[in-house]
């Protein structure tokens, strides 16, 4: 679901090479003006893919690191845990990263495979501005997810808390 729309930008760029100008058009001055082209080939669209897929690749990348060596939104791993705690713990955060870099992964691949479009419509500063809000779902992706995780760590395992579930304060 993560690379749907690195998908859908190569599908389309392949539906749409037969109607590309030659010479294709790769750079625009402030003006909208093509100020370089290139002889017609599958060379910049895919130089624009694998572009597009480097961010992607990234996002995907955080959720395959070790669970214990990163902090989430500054707050440290609860200290003092039993072993069989501390396992749980490092599991459920692990699956945790790994979900929230799948979303972010579909917004960031969302939002560079439709940004080009702008460019084959020539529209402009309106769809500059579409293409922006589509970073919103992005940060509310990452800061709801995060402020999940630490409210799970804190019923979880922070024995002081009011009605905390956690085996530390059992």
């Amino acid at each position: 679901m993560a690379l749907l729309p690195l998908a859908l930008l190569l599908i389309a760029m392949a539906g749409a090479y037969p109607f590309l100008p030659d010479p294709l058009p790769v750079h625009w001055d402030g003006a909208g003006e093509a100020d370089r082209l290139v002889e017609k080939s599958p060379i910049p669209l895919l130089a624009y893919a694998a572009t597009a897929a480097g961010p992607v690749a990234v996002v995907l990348g955080i959720g395959l690191l070790n669970p214990a060596k990163i902090r989430i939104n500054g707050v440290r791993d609860p200290q003092g845990l039993a072993e069989a705690d501390s396992e749980r713990y490092l599991v459920m955060k692990g699956r945790f990263i790994r979900h929230v870099s799948y979303r972010l992964a579909f917004w960031v691949g969302l939002l560079v495979a439709v940004a080009p479009i702008g460019l084959l419509l020539g529209a402009g500063t309106w769809w500059v501005l579409a293409c922006m809000v589509l970073i919103v779902p992005v940060l509310v992706t990452a800061f709801r997810a995060t402020g999940r995780m630490n409210t799970w760590i804190r019923e979880e395992f922070d024995p002081s808390a009011h009605g905390a579930r956690g085996t530390a304060s059992r």
